[in-house]
């Protein structure tokens, strides 16, 4: 079974029903009472990453990164992986997480991203995300920088 198979098992395929999903997954997390440096007040998360998501920006806040995040760009959304029409993105489970997509787009290293004028996150940032458990897009081989998930408890 693929990775996306054992999700569907989990969680069942947010494609044939969306509502049901997320009436049995998704919670609004009013993020900013517990992280009020955070610039957004809520983010609308996948219930079982939550403590995850608490951890990690806990595990921020303490070396001083979480400042480091600008925007809140998504968690819930049932689509296939960009330029894929068979592969359901992982998103698709709300079992990942997209900050600063403007300084962080699809397709561009940290590097590439500097050197167009944008701010992308610190390598330190994105160290502290593998660090509590969760596979950054950075590292993916079309680098997607803005991009954090969290599978591997799920499957």
């Amino acid at each position: 079974m693929t990775q996306r198979d054992l999700l569907n098992s989990r969680f069942g395929n947010p494609v044939l029903n969306p509502a049901k999903f997320e009436a049995q997954n998704m919670i609004v997390w009013k993020c900013q009472e517990e992280f009020p440096e955070l610039p957004f007040p809520r983010m609308y998360v996948n219930v079982y990453i939550l403590p995850f998501l608490r951890a990690t920006f806990k595990a921020l806040q303490k070396a001083g990164l979480l400042h480091e995040i600008k925007t809140y760009d998504g968690c819930f959304n049932v689509r296939y992986v960009r330029g894929s029409t068979t592969m359901l993105s992982i998103h698709s489970w709300a079992l990942a997480v997209d900050f600063n997509a403007k300084d962080n787009p699809l397709g561009l290293t940290r590097e590439q991203c500097i050197a167009n004028g944008l701010t992308p996150f610190s390598e330190a940032f994105f160290q502290v995300w593998r660090e509590t458990g969760w596979v950054c897009g950075i590292d993916f081989s079309r680098g997607d920088g803005m991009h954090f998930q969290r599978t591997k408890e799920f499957v």
